[in-house]
């Protein structure tokens, strides 16, 4: 602990006096202004905008990140263009140092990005435009850096040499979500969950008018407001982070007990007890962050409203769920999107309604559509039902997922009407059905019409 004080102490002396690398005069650690004007001129107008708030709370917390425990954390702020996300990175590039130098593209080499994430450590890394990243190569970048551990590599006598490493809050920016970019330039490959855990998007816009404020702070619209904190930014910045490393030095224990006490408050406010141990996980980090920008609103560097980061941090942790879908785990949200979305799709075209339709009328059939009030179904389910082909659910529908774990998910969800109870007490996934028109009965996967059209009942309301 000892230690790590003296390193953040000599970061705050090297800071002030303007010097970061050994003959490296193009650092970004730079202050000009005072914190006064800082203030005044763009911290100020984060009240009552949620995303500024956010992205202040997160270049906070990231030196603390030690001594609390926490592991690197990232966040992609996604929208359309001219909404202001690159106000955001501008904004709280800021609290570090000059926003011209210190903002990174996603362009840069998986080697380049490892290099410069190695000279963050302990300090906020910010990266913008993801739709310039290599989409074949993203997600891996993503793992990297939420690891901060670099590659493996052996010098020229095959020793193997120091593994960069570092720890940070990344955030990001761009036009497409994670799963967009990967999609687009992956040929197939699909997001996994553990991705999605580890970079978590946020839409950028509260709506299509504002883009990413909700507070004007009486400037006549967004384009006006976020022109005012860019050209803020390049006359005042660096003094944030000076002031709030030399007031968290001076009592670290104090800062690392609020942290801790305002994480445990958070989730409890949250009410999360009976939700996937992923979006806990997640609600972790921005009880963090949320908690970060309460201290700097309680050490005097943010003039905020105290508890406005709190509550703003619970408004978008709680969009980003029902944005998700529900509070089950990304695996559990992916399987039941994807088969509804083939409902979606494909419900009046690869089905054959067994009131109206004759076999001959449907080309690439799935199965049957029955009715309710079907005779020709062999249960007294009530609900309207899609008799899927257990080959074409497997191989089509579930394409690139495992589908036990598809219809296990959709029993749990109350979306799968299973068969007969099996000796082991556990229901079959498959159901025996008349098969219409012609009588016979045979095994299909059977799902409710309510997850063509329903979501999870498990999100969170919104505020």
């Amino acid at each position: 602990m000892t230690y790590f004080i003296y390193l953040i102490a000599l970061l705050v002396i090297l800071i002030m006096k303007n010097f970061f690398f050994k003959g490296d005069k193009f650092h970004p650690f730079k202050t000009k202004g005072t914190l006064k004007e800082w203030q005044e001129n763009i911290a100020k107008f984060a009240e009552g905008n949620s995303r500024l708030i956010l992205c202040m709370g997160a270049a906070f917390a990231t030196p603390l990140l030690q001594i609390i425990g926490a592991e690197n954390i990232g966040f992609h702020f996604q929208g359309r263009s001219k909404t202001g996300k690159s106000t955001l990175m501008i904004c709280v590039a800021s609290i570090y140092g000059n926003p011209k130098e210190y903002i990174l593209k996603w362009r840069s080499t998986d080697n380049g990005l490892e290099a410069v994430a190695s000279t963050r450590n302990d300090v906020l890394l910010v990266i913008d435009e993801l739709g310039q990243a290599d989409g074949d190569k993203l997600g891996n970048l993503i793992y990297m850096l939420e690891s901060g551990k670099g590659k493996n590599r052996a010098n020229t006598n095959a020793d193997m040499r120091t593994t960069k490493k570092w720890r940070t809050v990344f955030i990001s920016t761009g036009e497409m979500t994670l799963a967009d970019k990967i999609n687009e330039d992956s040929k197939g490959k699909k997001v996994r969950a553990g991705m999605e855990a580890r970079f978590i998007n946020i839409a950028a816009e509260v709506d299509s008018t504002n883009g990413v404020y909700e507070n004007l702070h009486g400037f006549p619209n967004q384009p006006t407001l976020s022109k005012h904190i860019v050209e803020s930014s390049s006359k005042f910045y660096g003094s944030a982070i000076v002031e709030y490393l030399t007031k968290i030095t001076n009592d670290l224990e104090y800062a690392k007990e609020f942290i801790l006490e305002n994480i445990d408050k958070f989730k409890k406010d949250l009410c999360m007890e009976k939700v996937d141990g992923q979006v806990l996980h997640v609600a972790n980090y921005f009880a963090i962050v949320a908690s970060a920008g309460e201290l700097a609103i309680k050490l005097g560097v943010l003039n905020l409203t105290q508890n406005s980061a709190n509550i703003h941090c619970e408004k978008i942790f709680k969009n980003w769920v029902n944005e998700k879908g529900g509070t089950e785990s990304f695996e559990e949200t992916e399987a039941i999107n994807q088969v509804r979305k083939f409902l979606q799709l494909h419900a009046s075209s690869r089905f054959i309604n067994s009131k109206n339709q004759l076999p001959s009328t449907v080309s690439n059939q799935c199965g049957y559509f029955l009715s309710s009030t079907d005779n020709t179904t062999s249960n007294n389910k009530l609900d309207n039902k899609f008799l899927f082909y257990p080959e074409v659910f497997r191989d089509e529908v579930c394409r690139g997922l495992n589908h036990k774990i598809v219809l296990n998910t959709l029993l749990k969800h109350n979306f799968l009407i299973p068969g007969e109870i099996q000796p082991n007490g556990k229901y079959r996934l498959d159901r025996k059905e008349k098969v219409p028109f012609s009588g016979k009965y045979q095994r299909f996967y059977v799902i409710s019409e309510k997850l063509k059209g329903e979501y999870s009942d498990a999100a969170l309301p919104e505020d």
